[in-house]
């Protein structure tokens, strides 16, 4: 299985640009992380949008993270 984790940026672009739908081309699940689904809804009100995904059954809710490796990311990265 070909899986992968997006983030906010990409997501909200992706689907702007309506190519999220054309990751099943090279993906078989996108998992989106919780943080990820916090920042999009609150920023940009994207809660529709992505709940239209997830219903095409290729995006997932992801709950759970490593808590040593999101530490790890913040140094780099912010949340989402």
């Amino acid at each position: 299985m070909r899986a992968a984790v997006i983030d906010s940026s990409a997501l909200i672009n992706l689907t702007h640009l309506e190519l999220a739908s054309k990751l099943l081309f090279y993906f078989d699940r996108i998992y989106v992380p919780r943080q990820v689904q916090v920042e999009v809804n609150r920023r940009h009100r994207f809660r529709h949008r992505l709940n239209k995904l997830y219903q095409t059954g290729l995006f997932h809710r992801c709950a759970c993270a490593n808590a040593v490796n999101v530490r790890l990311l913040a140094f780099e990265l912010d949340e989402g």
